[in-house]
């Protein structure tokens, strides 16, 4: 049997996907400066709007009309957590956990969905978690409705059922790192989390006391008296990830490591963002001695081992990009991008782990009709100028 085939039935869970792709319905606040400024404006022309769209036909204009109203309501409802506290002229709650700043906000309802929550005080006012740029917190799609009855409630809690937080790379380095620097900061409080195989797996392995995670469901509504909140919740933190590399593999049994390909292609199917001639890449990859593997196969265990027992990774970009960071030192990472997606959010760990890197992107042909997907070609030349020697 290769290392490339299924060796058992182990519990299997998709960690690629579903990331940047899904970041929020509203792309970013309104860009002209008077709207974001000014809610009294703001108010008038989303009414403008509604009334408006009353009058125009299922279309991609109403579509657009749709999201702007969207837009406008988060600019006269959400606030970050900094601003709401200036606002309301609340006491400075502000505190440091490692190189990240949280604020403290009293009796805020955290409104869980599936993939994705919102928080809100009892006037319904939105606090945007997700702070970098435009990147915003989904809004409800429906009336918020607080019924007592259905409310669960609790002393102390931190909020990391954000948008793609139930991806790999997502709550590896915009969850894990928050935690692992919270516990060491002497935080008692707990975590809400979504409920997923490989997120149960980390935060056991990074050392998270169970007891003071809640893996949260679709519908459910928490008040929490103390509500503490990351002020830039995008930002992650290397020195944090690098502890988070050695608590990991200080779990994981290596001592079969001999058995794993050296030189290692990662594919990516089912999902946005996959090589369309991957075929024909695979076929260059297996003359110079690359083994193949579809992480989804695989136990996140099991995928960890793969990456670092290898030489050379050979992957498009996507979630398991992620595990470069459990790759050792001296080794060969090499990412493929399309030319409407380029993203080399790992260089900052591959830099740390002293390792090499190559990126290899899609020619940006004028011509070339757009990939709803964000599918891509990477030329077999540029393929084989880069491994040849390796």
């Amino acid at each position: 049997m290769t290392m490339t085939q299924k060796s058992c039935n182990p519990v299997i869970e998709p960690i690629s996907g579903g990331g940047a792709d899904t970041l929020s319905p509203v792309e970013g606040l309104s860009k002209n400066k008077y709207l974001r400024s000014n809610k009294t404006l703001c108010l008038l022309v989303m009414y403008v709007v509604k009334i408006f769209m009353n009058f125009v036909p299922d279309s991609d204009l109403k579509q657009k009309l749709r999201t702007f109203k969207k837009t406008l309501f988060l600019n006269v409802n959400s606030y970050l957590v900094s601003d709401y506290c200036r606002v309301k002229k609340l006491k400075d709650r502000t505190y440091s956990a490692g190189n990240y700043k949280l604020s403290i906000v009293d009796d805020f309802y955290v409104n869980i969905y599936t993939d994705y929550s919102y928080i809100y005080d009892k006037d319904k006012k939105f606090l945007r978690e997700i702070s970098l740029d435009n990147k915003i917190v989904n809004i409800p799609t429906q009336k918020i409705k607080i019924t007592k009855d259905k409310v669960i409630e609790l002393d102390e809690a931190v909020n990391l059922a954000l948008s793609c937080l139930f991806n790999f790379w997502h709550f590896t380095f915009q969850a894990l790192d928050k935690m692992v620097a919270l516990e060491e900061a002497g935080y008692q409080g707990k975590y809400l989390l979504f409920d997923k195989v490989f997120i149960k797996k980390l935060v056991k392995w990074c050392g998270i006391p169970e007891d003071k995670i809640i893996y949260v469901k679709n519908g459910e509504v928490y008040k929490v008296k103390k509500l503490h909140v990351i002020h830039e919740c995008g930002k992650y933190d290397k020195d944090v990830l690098q502890t988070i590399k050695k608590r990991v593999l200080s779990n994981i049994d290596m001592s079969d490591l001999e058995k794993y390909p050296k030189k290692l292609f990662v594919r990516r199917i089912g999902y946005s963002r996959v090589i369309k001639n991957e075929d024909e890449i695979i076929e260059i990859l297996k003359k110079y001695g690359f083994e193949m593997m579809f992480p989804d196969d695989y136990p996140l265990e099991e995928q960890i081992k793969y990456f670092h027992a290898a030489d050379v990774v050979f992957t498009p970009h996507g979630a398991n990009s992620t595990n470069a960071l459990y790759m050792h030192e001296g080794s060969r990472f090499i990412e493929c991008f399309g030319k409407s997606y380029v993203t080399p959010f790992m260089l900052d760990i591959i830099q740390d782990n002293k390792m090499s890197y190559n990126m290899l992107v899609e020619w940006n042909y004028a011509d070339r009709i757009e990939d709803k997907a964000a599918n891509y070609i990477i030329k077999p030349v540029l393929v084989e100028d880069t491994i040849y020697n390796l």
